[in-house]
């Protein structure tokens, strides 16, 4: 699973994005990495999944900014001037290995870098129902060509029907930004694009179109939203804001599309609907099951707790149980409950290595420790 982190505000994003990602990005993420406010985000919450490929994005003086290559967060900042980028709004992006060069690293541009995206997720549930070779021959009729193509499949990525590769979130871009060039609104273009090409996932869009704005849609994949007097925040979890003075903080809900600004959001519903979200949410149930899991006093990480709790959802709303569960893990931080474990791992390519996270309860570990 991806990390991403956006933020809007009064400081500069890319140190923010940055402390964000380095809370999450052991719990979920990865290794391409990519600029303050932002970097700053990122730095909070990088830890929450491990991964190897990182990006940053920003928009500054009607320049779109981006940086993006193989490795964690911390080789991002060591290897390019990601930390510099200039502007106060931005969104950043941490992913696991899952095959593919540089260019199949987040951000996606569209093909005059006037739109940069990044998102969460797979096709899952709507593999058999989205139509890769239709959108990317839809989108090469309208002159649109793919950084990520290649002649040979990759990973699990779905496959084209001459065998070639283009990344899913490659085609979501382009598709974004040709809805949005059609309706003249980069809110209803993307809005327009998940609904048509719908998958497991949440998105984040900065676009020249709408500089002061991060479009954000989401199906299932976890996202939350938060507000403080210096700014608007979005990250995969909320263990990644900043402190704890939150004006208010919510998810952002399923099936919707979301116009983020630095005082506030409008959203709309995704037309059709394309997935289907748990009504209600098994906050107790899944709550016990972690806390089972965790009763043991060992460390465990994101795979193993979703696994725990997987019978407590409904058929087909597994994919929003990590929004729970990263929400059910903040509540035993701030409680003082629970001991993140910080490892480092092998990275994507030899002489790499990325974070992982894991979670442990100190009371139990205390109490395996007294027997």
């Amino acid at each position: 699973m991806c990390n991403i982190a956006g933020y809007l505000g009064s400081e500069r994003a890319a140190p923010v994005l940055i402390e964000m990602m380095a809370r999450q990005e052991g719990w979920g993420g990865g290794h391409y990495t990519g600029a303050p406010v932002l970097i700053e985000m990122m730095a909070r919450q990088e830890g929450w999944g491990g991964g190897h490929y990182t990006g940053l994005a920003t928009i500054d003086d009607g320049r779109l900014h981006w940086r993006k290559l193989v490795g964690d967060l911390d080789r991002l900042l060591t290897q390019t001037d990601a930390a510099d980028l200039p502007g106060t709004i931005g969104i950043l992006h941490s992913r696991s290995p899952s095959g593919g060069d540089r260019e199949w690293g987040h951000p996606f541009l569209s093909p005059d870098e006037s739109l940069a995206y990044i998102a969460n997720g797979h096709r899952g549930a709507f593999a058999a129902t989205t139509d890769v070779d239709a959108v990317a021959a839809r989108l090469r009729a309208a002159g649109y060509a793919f950084r990520s193509h290649v002649p040979q499949p990759v990973g699990s990525y779905p496959t084209l029907a001459d065998g070639s590769c283009v990344h899913f979130s490659d085609l979501m871009c382009g598709l974004i930004h040709h809805e949005a060039a059609g309706c003249g609104s980069l809110w209803e273009g993307m809005a327009r694009a998940y609904a048509a090409f719908p998958g497991e996932i949440v998105g984040l869009a900065l676009g020249l179109a709408d500089p002061e704005a991060i479009q954000v849609a989401r199906i299932s994949m976890p996202m939350m939203l938060g507000r403080t007097a210096t700014g608007t925040y979005l990250a995969t979890t909320a263990m990644a804001f900043p402190g704890s003075t939150a004006d208010w903080l919510m998810a952002v809900p399923a099936n919707a599309a979301l116009r983020v600004t630095r005082d506030g959001f409008a959203a709309r519903p995704l037309a059709p609907r394309p997935g289907r979200p748990a009504d209600p949410l098994p906050w107790g149930a899944v709550e016990a099951a972690v806390l089972s899991r965790l009763a043991d006093g060992k460390a465990h990480g994101m795979g193993a707790l979703g696994k725990a709790s997987a019978a407590c959802w409904p058929e087909g709303c597994i994919p929003q149980s990590a929004l729970v569960i990263y929400e059910i893990l903040r509540g035993l931080e701030r409680a003082g409950r629970l001991e993140v474990v910080r490892q480092t791992v092998a990275g994507a390519e030899d002489g790499l290595t990325a974070p992982r996270f894991s979670a442990r309860l100190r009371d139990a570990a205390a109490a395996a420790a007294r027997t």
